[in-house]
């Protein structure tokens, strides 16, 4: 499962599609050397009494190729949804969907340390990027290509629209195959990129007290979706592979702007000489066109204060970072930052609240709302990702989509989302996608966490 979780903020804005130049790079010979990752788990299921197969995508990222049938992306994008959960099948979207355009991947190497990990991928011919061996200055245009989740949105309506003509119904199994396996047969190809500035290059780690390494700090947008993609510079070169974005506040300061962060690419370079992968050494340094190059001062001097306040904070923000890759819900609601975990004021009628703890024994507080289901396209999604769930808990035993939340008629109602360790109620395992309605007092077991139900 993924290493670290974080509340979830707002990203700054959606990556518009890229068009041929991209702010003065040309990316029309680069975008082909950028693919979509997909990892997904097979479940045996009956619907109407026959036997089906339901496949479920866990996580979509991006990745790029680093020598002939071979690509790079991050861990997080491939790592199972839960501690215990099976490793998921990965493929390469080469050129669609369906059956020969999957190109099966497989792990060369993998660095939880670094975050990265490089895939083969036989039969993808695709021409690999170069790899910039030397560092970027301040103020240096960079460009992020890759598969931003929003994408899917408008495909995710239109199937849903679809399944409700044919008469089936949410939360049942034959829903739940039919729209896993529309969506991903329709899954967006289209690359998007976005064009920002190098601010720094930090001496970090993606968790506190690990040692330090090369980490970049820069401007140009991600959202999820993008994880694993590559950072370029100028001259069409990785210098870096794009993680994950930071916004909000931490450690009781306010910050008033969005960063992204990328793994420097020497990191992965040591891997890639690990696994005996021989790339293109993009040799010598490479300066920014003068149109790119225009204004970034004025940039620079604003956000120089800011980055005084972020210095020696990354690690402390651990808590409040935003994974880039997109964690896919059986339903997907309407792409939105996830909801705080309770409105102030009083509770309504239909306000219900779950309160425990985690597995480790911290306090939890989840509030269950026509307001917060109006916000939320009709479902609470509870789980361990910030990106996938509405509610997000920090518990290794919680799958990163692990269960739905929904009212009727003021009543609540769970529902399980063929989480690794099964939803509970009253000591009683519920079965996949069949929600069962709740009672005041009711227990609600999500891994090792315990939850009970009260009137707000």
């Amino acid at each position: 499962m993924i290493r670290f979780i974080f509340a979830a903020v707002l990203v700054a804005g959606l990556a518009p599609i890229a068009p041929a130049r991209a702010d003065g790079l040309d990316i029309s010979g680069i975008e082909a050397s950028v693919v979509r990752l997909i990892a997904s788990v097979e479940t045996e299921v009956l619907v109407g009494g026959n036997r089906s197969t339901l496949t479920s995508v866990t996580s979509l990222g991006s990745g790029f190729v680093v020598a002939p049938g071979v690509i790079a992306t991050n861990l997080h994008v491939i790592a199972p949804s839960a501690k215990g959960a099976r490793q998921p099948d990965l493929w390469v979207a080469d050129g669609g969907t369906a059956g020969p355009h999957r190109r099966p991947a497989t792990v060369l190497w993998a660095d939880p340390h670094y975050d990265l990990a490089v895939l083969s991928v036989p039969g993808l011919t695709r021409k690999p990027l170069p790899l910039a061996e030397t560092g970027l200055a301040k103020g240096a245009p960079v460009w992020a290509l890759g598969f931003p989740g929003a994408a899917d949105e408008p495909i995710t309506a239109q199937v849903e629209q679809g399944l409700a003509a044919r008469g089936l119904k949410a939360g049942t199994l034959d829903y739940a195959v039919a729209f896993e396996t529309e969506m991903l047969a329709r899954l967006s190809l289209e690359i998007s990129a976005t064009v920002g500035n190098l601010e720094r290059t930090l001496s970090a780690s993606w968790s506190g007290g690990d040692p330090p390494f090369p980490i970049l700090q820069h401007r140009a947008t991600i959202s999820p979706g993008n994880s694993g993609g590559p950072l370029l510079d100028s001259c069409g070169r990785v210098v870096g592979i794009n993680t994950f974005g930071v916004g909000g506040s931490a450690g009781g300061v306010e910050l008033v702007a969005t960063y992204y962060y990328a793994s420097d690419v020497a990191n992965l370079i040591r891997g890639l000489q690990a696994a005996s992968v021989r790339f293109d050494r993009g040799a010598g340094t490479c300066a920014p066109s003068a149109g790119v190059s225009a204004g970034l001062s004025m940039t620079m001097a604003a956000g120089a204060v800011l980055l005084l306040v972020m210095a020696g904070v990354v690690w402390r923000m651990r808590g409040r970072m935003v994974t880039r890759s997109q964690l896919v819900r059986d339903f997907p609601s309407p792409a939105a930052a996830p909801a705080a975990p309770h409105f102030p004021g009083p509770g309504g009628p239909d306000e219900w609240r779950l309160r425990g703890t985690d597995g480790s024994g911290r306090p939890l507080s989840l509030t269950l709302s026509a307001r917060r289901l109006a916000a939320t396209g009709g479902n609470l999604v509870v789980g361990s990702s910030a990106e996938l769930a509405d509610d997000v808990i920090a518990d290794d035993t919680v799958s990163r989509r692990h269960a739905r939340l929904t009212l009727a008629g003021g009543r609540p109602a769970i529902e399980d989302l063929n989480a690794t360790n099964r939803v509970r109620v009253n000591g009683e395992d519920l079965c996949p996608f069949q929600p069962r309605q709740l009672r005041a007092g009711d227990e609600i077991r999500l891994g090792q966490s315990v939850l009970t139900l009260e009137r707000a």
